[in-house]
């Protein structure tokens, strides 16, 4: 899907939930529309600009960031990301889900401030996320670089109610390997894949089945590499407050939800005309 389609989508199904949401009658009334305010804040989502930057020769840019913060705490963008969710779980059950997590460089962000092993000289964040074959978000979490990978594999599936096919996998690297959370996961009905260490020891030799299964594990890897190319904003955390980074997030995964639904038939109620 191009970037004008799916920014105009995206664009009236949010334009619709503001109308249901947004129902505060006090104060100044708007000077534009809210198109207006919402190109400025893709523009940032897309192109990875930044508020006290960008040009805005018909108003204040502090305007248009404070539409943003008072949309985010109504929580407009985490409704329609329920909304594309609820689209895409119809009539759909999934065998292989595919768990990864990602550096993020922190410039300005005061929280999970700490430092990654490999990288001591700059302070990073950790993007942990479940992900199925069409490259869709499923959950994820931010944390502290610090923390093991290992420790997000259960809150990471309890976060969210994935419609799931009879025993499914659950494909992770070598930073997963746990038999706590494989034997928490056989209980859940869920197999965990994962390469095996040169120095384990007693270790069974991989099968045939999970040696194919864990070539599809690349397509976490290509995600990553789509939210950060694609979503520019979510190159590096910017924002002094973690929430801004993670509704800028939130707004990436609703993208890959709306181009995944694109053949289904969007409800009228969520797109206006």
């Amino acid at each position: 899907m191009k970037r004008y389609k799916l920014m105009k989508i995206y664009k009236n199904i949010l334009l619709k939930i503001i109308c249901e949401l947004d129902i505060e009658k006090t104060g100044r009334k708007n000077k534009f529309e809210n198109k207006f305010y919402l190109n400025y804040i893709f523009r940032i989502l897309f192109y990875g600009e930044y508020w006290n930057t960008f040009y805005c020769p018909e108003c204040d840019r502090s305007t248009i960031r404070k539409k943003f913060y008072k949309w985010r705490n109504i929580g407009i963008f985490n409704e329609a990301l329920k909304r594309m969710q609820s689209i895409y779980y119809k009539n759909r059950t999934f065998k292989y889900l595919f768990i990864d997590s990602a550096i993020i460089q922190n410039i300005n962000c005061t929280e999970l401030i700490n430092y990654h092993y490999k990288i001591k000289t700059k302070k990073t964040i950790k993007l942990s996320i479940i992900c199925d074959n069409n490259y869709v978000v499923h959950s994820h979490i931010l944390s502290e670089p610090k923390i093991h990978d290992s420790k997000f594999i259960l809150p990471l599936i309890k976060r969210k109610k994935i419609p799931l096919k009879k025993f499914p996998y659950l494909v992770g690297d070598k930073g997963y390997i746990s038999k706590k959370n494989k034997y928490k996961l056989k209980k859940m009905g869920l197999k965990l894949v994962t390469p095996l260490r040169k120095n384990q020891k007693n270790a069974k030799q991989i099968n045939k089945k999970n040696k194919k299964i864990l070539k599809k594990r690349f397509k976490v890897e290509a995600l990553f590499a789509i939210l950060k190319k694609t979503y520019k904003r979510l190159q590096l955390v910017v924002d002094r407050k973690i929430i801004n980074y993670n509704t800028f997030l939130i707004m990436a995964i609703t993208c890959q939800f709306i181009k995944k639904n694109r053949n289904d038939k969007l409800s009228d109620t969520m797109i206006i005309k």
